[in-house]
């Protein structure tokens, strides 16, 4: 088996669980099971199972920094292909709402956001990137919160409608 399949695995596996428990209440010993790997092989990739879910949080603010960077040079484009890329991990992302771990979401996209930000050349001072970083960050939590129930494309209007007044695009 390969490290990352049995990365996959056990990350497949954490979310199935927390999709029914608590973290608390989840053992590396039924988690290992579930995943079908041994308990030395989770300790070999992971320190604990917090760190399965820091990972995936890391692979989704990534993949907002690729989908900006492959997406044309309108920021509109990107922002809209940032909404689809968070909607494609509509489940993991309302599981740890769910299970109270909003926080671990916000810090995992807060950096990503103040590069996109920062990106736009269109701040008036170093702060006003985090000011923002801190707003959008938020306005995913609530949608997150909210079910999704919000399209990317309604997301961007509404976002865009945020920005209106406070940044010139």
């Amino acid at each position: 088996m390969r490290k990352t399949d049995t990365r996959e695995y056990i990350t497949q596996a954490l979310f199935a669980l927390l999709d029914k428990k608590e973290m608390k209440d989840i053992t590396v010993c039924e988690l290992v099971a579930k995943a079908g790997i041994s308990r030395a092989t989770f300790y070999r990739s992971y320190l604990d199972m917090y760190q399965v879910i820091d990972e995936q949080l890391a692979k989704i603010a990534q993949g907002m920094t690729d989908k900006a960077m492959m997406s044309s040079a309108d920021i509109r484009d990107n922002t809209l292909q940032i909404f689809r890329l968070l909607l494609g991990y509509k489940q993991p992302l309302q599981i740890l709402i769910r299970r109270d771990m909003g926080d671990r979401i916000y810090r995992a996209l807060y950096q990503t956001t103040v590069e996109h930000i920062d990106q736009l050349n269109a701040m008036d001072n170093r702060y006003q990137p985090h000011f923002f970083a801190g707003a959008a960050c938020g306005m995913l939590i609530a949608w997150i919160k909210n079910e999704f129930q919000e399209s990317p494309e309604e997301m961007l209007e509404l976002f865009w409608g945020c920005l209106k007044g406070y940044v010139s695009l």
